[in-house]
């Protein structure tokens, strides 16, 4: 899936100084981090949590990783019961 335009800005403090913690999607890291916010203007890129930051630009799994996930747990899980049944 392709990221929010938004993901690709930079952590964009503003003018202001209020200094409340925000989070930013860094697109060089790949990751979402903490930056002081001033409370006014700046960008889009950002998040009152790491979560929401997360949601919008982070890794969430794709449905083919997910499913990956589920045959795998499903696998372990049939020979946990033929170990059992033995």
């Amino acid at each position: 899936g392709e990221r929010p335009r938004i993901c690709n800005l930079p952590a964009e403090p503003g003018p202001c100084q209020a200094y409340m913690t925000r989070y930013f999607y860094n697109s060089v890291t790949k990751k979402c981090e903490e930056f002081r916010y001033g409370g006014c203007q700046g960008n889009e890129n950002r998040f009152a949590s790491e979560v929401e930051c997360l949601k919008t630009c982070g890794h969430m799994p794709g449905a083919a990783e997910t499913r990956r996930e589920a045959a795998l747990a499903r696998g372990a899980h049939t020979l946990a019961r033929q170990r059992e049944e033995g």
